[in-house]
């Protein structure tokens, strides 16, 4: 009985090291790489033999792995594919031979946390197909604008790159994202992810564009053509072409009455507008002219404040200007200077001599009479009245009277009647139809 205890114990010892056989002669499992992991196949076939086949699909159009072959006694590598921006993640069983222990649908997976993949004892044909991860790469922005930031995206190899930044820049339009700073290709929302690598993409921008109109403002000038500018370019604005005696050209204007920013003729501008296609009006501004058509006897003077400090020879409309009338020696301003414009309307006085200038030439008339008032008494020629005129502190008459001469003729003249003035009452001599002055109608007595 001992005897056959011990036969029994040896031959146990040897059917267990018949079964650890193939392990011991199994290579060890393969470390991986830096491109991606080697795989180690590890089969344990029990009492089942023949020869099977391990084949490859790689889900990649053009990309081949040769097929593998082994027997339940031989062990061997599987293959790494590579392929550019995905990472490989190992075979997925997708078909397997009738009789086999394969899995369906079971991905190889890691063996004790290592980056090496088992066969996990299963046996017979079978497909594999390489799983992959598309990469993900960072793409950062450069505005080329101090200042002007933007988020990076994350993008995934072969999908679009989706929304990117749509900044705003006064002045400039944003025309797109570029691989450079200068040329490059365009990447836009559609295109396809191609990098394999984190990527900066930079802002191409496009200066607006904008029109500058003229506008002659109601003087029936011709203006010059709409003229075109860029944002960020000083350009000189196209001088007017004019002469004329019954206007005078003030410069531009953004408003028509004068009250927006202004422009010289001529001048150098830039940035009217930040907006792209827009049109920018700039109204000419006029000054018309005061002359002076006739002044007997005196002397005329135009002024632009009512102190007559500022001389001045052209207004706008809407302005007030000032005159003074200064007699020659000898001679009496007995009346106000006749202020007419356009086909002879009259322009009232204002007060302290000042008037309203209208939108046209203002033409000024003035005379002053010789002689004086002395004793009360005036001497005048036939066919002449007398214009008693009431006038106020500031030399405007406020209220006038005719009177008929009561007179005797005495030869070629007629002599008036002594008539006592009030400080206060200038006389004016006048035309008896016309009731024009008659200034030579005045003599000493």
């Amino acid at each position: 009985m001992k005897r056959f205890r011990s036969l029994r114990s040896v031959s146990l010892v040897l059917i267990l090291s018949l079964l650890l056989l193939p392990l011991a002669l199994a290579p060890s499992r393969a470390e991986s790489d830096e491109t991606g992991y080697d795989f180690f196949a590890l089969l344990l076939g029990d009492s089942v033999g023949g020869v099977y086949t391990v084949s490859f699909d790689t889900c990649v159009a053009g990309l081949t792995v040769d097929p593998l072959e082994f027997t339940v006694e031989s062990a061997d590598l599987l293959p790494t594919p590579a392929r550019t921006g995905y990472t490989f993640d190992g075979w997925k069983v997708t078909e397997a031979q009738a009789g086999g222990t394969w899995t369906l649908d079971q991905v190889l997976g890691h063996s004790q946390g290592e980056n090496t993949y088992r066969l996990n004892r299963d046996y017979g044909d079978v497909t594999l197909d390489a799983q992959w991860t598309a990469n993900s790469y960072t793409v950062s922005f450069d505005t080329g604008v101090a200042g002007l930031t933007a988020d990076p995206i994350s993008v995934t190899y072969d999908a679009a790159y989706g929304d990117l930044p749509a900044l705003t820049r006064t002045g400039y339009t944003l025309g797109g994202w570029f691989t450079a700073a200068e040329g490059g290709t365009e990447i836009t929302a559609a295109t396809t992810v191609a990098i394999t690598a984190d990527q900066t993409l930079h802002a191409h921008w496009t200066a607006n564009t904008y029109t500058v109109v003229f506008d002659d403002n109601g003087s029936g000038v011709a203006m010059p053509q709409d003229q075109s500018f860029t944002y960020g370019t000083a350009q000189a604005l196209t001088a007017l072409d004019f002469e004329s005696g019954a206007l005078v050209f003030d410069g531009w204007n953004t408003r028509p009455d004068g009250t927006g920013t202004p422009y010289a003729d001529g001048a150098a501008v830039s940035d009217l507008t930040d907006e792209n296609g827009a049109a920018v009006t700039l109204f000419a501004q006029w000054r018309y002219p005061v002359s002076i058509s006739s002044a007997s006897h005196c002397t005329v003077a135009v002024y632009a404040d009512a102190q007559c400090t500022l001389p001045c020879s052209a207004f706008k409309a809407g302005e007030t200007f000032y005159l003074t009338v200064t007699p020659d020696e000898g001679y009496f301003d007995l009346y106000a200077p006749s202020v007419t414009c356009g086909e002879g309307y009259l322009l009232p006085d204002v007060g302290s001599n000042g008037y309203y200038m209208p939108a046209g030439a203002v033409s000024v008339t003035a005379a002053c009479v010789p002689g004086s008032v002395s004793g009360g008494r005036i001497y005048a020629n036939a066919g002449a009245v007398l214009i008693l005129a009431e006038y106020d502190g500031s030399g405007r008459m406020v209220e006038a009277q005719t009177l008929q001469l009561l007179a005797k003729q005495t030869g070629t003249s007629v002599e008036a009647l002594g008539l006592a003035l009030p400080n206060a009452y200038r006389l004016m001599l006048v035309d008896a139809s016309t009731f024009a002055p008659l200034c030579e109608a005045w003599s000493k007595s």
